[in-house]
């Protein structure tokens, strides 16, 4: 996909116009610094619990220890998976053009 204006990551990476952006789920998946023992079988990782953890260290992360910015990532964080849109497993995509397998 690229870019359509210029924008900031949540990792704070600056994006230009025109920039090709692309997400790999494999790599997603497999990431250390996202998942404690990442290629460990582990349903329990996706309990509500969990998710919400992660969240919390994801929110973490992107405020980098700035109070003000800490309870925006938080309250941003609540809202995406309260929505459903978290984005922290996507193997059969995200949005409304994902695989129609994922709910099974």
């Amino acid at each position: 996909r690229l870019a359509e204006g210029p924008d900031t990551l949540p990792s704070g990476h600056q994006v230009k116009e025109g920039d090709f952006i692309l997400l790999s789920t494999y790599a997603m998946g497999r990431n250390p610094r996202v998942w404690e023992d990442p290629l460990k079988f582990d349903p329990d990782r996706f309990t509500d619990e969990n998710l919400y953890a992660q969240a919390e260290k994801q929110a973490n992360a992107v405020a980098r220890n700035d109070p003000a910015k800490l309870e925006i990532a938080r309250e941003r964080m609540r809202r995406r998976m309260a929505a459903g849109r978290d984005f922290t497993y996507t193997p059969f995509g995200a949005g409304p053009r994902s695989c129609i397998g994922g709910v099974f």
